[in-house]
């Protein structure tokens, strides 16, 4: 009789559960099936107040020619790269937003007239324009941009144009012909400068892109991609001497791809951490250094190939040590003391007066 009472009231007792994307459900037995229904979550809005900074850590592929009328020198080299961005009004802490970099690999191949070449992983010649290309500073949109989600904008400079400007659902683009028009340099304001005044650019070209944009303008915290060509002539061996009389005339290409890999905001207090400690803004930044999940072109791939089998160990073994460093046959070095000056001086006057005596 309690048996079967228990049985009847067990059977009574439902369950009602409630969940977050699922339908209300009244459960008598276990193993019940949940209804899913859709569920739409909230916008979440991050707040800078407290965390005013924000770092961004970049992946850059640069591959630069330098050439002459004899030889030709090729670079790839790959870069990793952060930036610290002040947000709002920030005073305490400057940042930059010039690329410091983190890490770095080049590879170069020199080429002859002949067609013989050679590589290396290292060259005395700086020639590289990407160390010169910053984030761009706020620029307004174009009316046609700024008031529409959707839409296309030319900007002409004096003879051609020099902004052309797209936006869709996820971002804007924007690629500036910055040789257009001298109003363009505010894109590249490091290449802008009194140092470059007299270099030939041929071309100068940046393409952007940007997401999360507001109506009105882009910024630096808001940039995606960016890539540029730059062509020029004069762009020499020691960095402060473009055209120097006894250079050869050198043209300088350089093709190169930046791309964000990471973001975070952080405080002033972190900021500073991570700029004085690189290592420790690589650690946080969790970047990936592994170069062999980079697609490559196959020409590349041969040139890095070539220069990570070069023994550098067995070369330094190999080198012919100069057999009079160290055995005593090389002068000594010149004493600067009074007392030596003195002694030497004596020396060489009591050799004069023997040698004019004698004669």
């Amino acid at each position: 009789m309690k048996t079967s009472r228990f049985n009847t009231l067990r059977k009574a007792i439902l369950l009602v559960f409630a969940g977050l994307a699922y339908a209300i459900a009244v459960v008598a037995e276990p193993n019940a099936p949940l209804e899913p229904i859709p569920y739409e979550l909230p916008e979440v809005k991050v707040s800078t107040k407290h965390r005013p900074i924000l770092h961004l850590t970049g992946y850059i592929r640069e591959l630069s020619t330098m050439s002459s009328s004899s030889d030709t020198l090729t670079l790839y080299r790959e870069k990793w790269v952060d930036f610290m961005i002040p947000t709002g009004k920030e005073k305490r802490y400057k940042g930059w937003t010039d690329p410091r970099l983190l890490k770095t690999k080049s590879y170069y191949k020199w080429t002859d007239a002949s067609g013989l070449d050679s590589v290396s992983d290292r060259a005395s010649h700086h020639f590289s324009w990407s160390d010169w290309v910053s984030l761009p500073r706020r620029v307004n949109l174009p009316a046609i941009i700024g008031g529409n989600r959707l839409g296309t904008d030319t900007v002409m400079g004096k003879y051609s144009p020099s902004e052309i400007w797209s936006r869709d659902s996820a971002g804007i683009n924007v690629t500036v012909d910055v040789l257009a028009d001298s109003s363009r340099r505010k894109w590249t304001p490091r290449l802008a400068g009194p140092l470059w005044r007299d270099t030939d650019f041929e071309r100068l070209v940046m393409d952007y892109r940007f997401s999360d944009t507001d109506t009105f303008a882009v910024k630096p915290q808001n940039l995606d991609r960016l890539s540029c060509r730059i062509e020029s002539m004069g762009r020499g061996h020691d960095m402060f001497r473009f055209k120097h009389y006894e250079d050869p005339i050198l043209y300088v290409s350089t093709y190169f791809d930046l791309t964000i890999t990471d973001r975070e905001y952080i405080t002033v207090k972190d900021a500073r951490r991570k700029e004085k400690n690189q290592q420790l803004a690589i650690q946080d930044a969790m970047l990936i250094f592994e170069s062999e999940r980079v697609p490559r072109d196959s020409i590349i791939s041969d040139l890095i190939a070539r220069v990570n089998a070069i023994d550098h160990d067995s070369r330094r073994l190999g080198m012919v040590l100069d057999t009079r460093v160290g055995n005593g046959s090389l002068p000594e070095p010149p004493a600067y003391s009074r007392k030596e000056k003195t002694k030497r001086f004596l020396k060489k006057a009591k050799e004069i007066l023997r040698h004019s005596i004698r004669f």
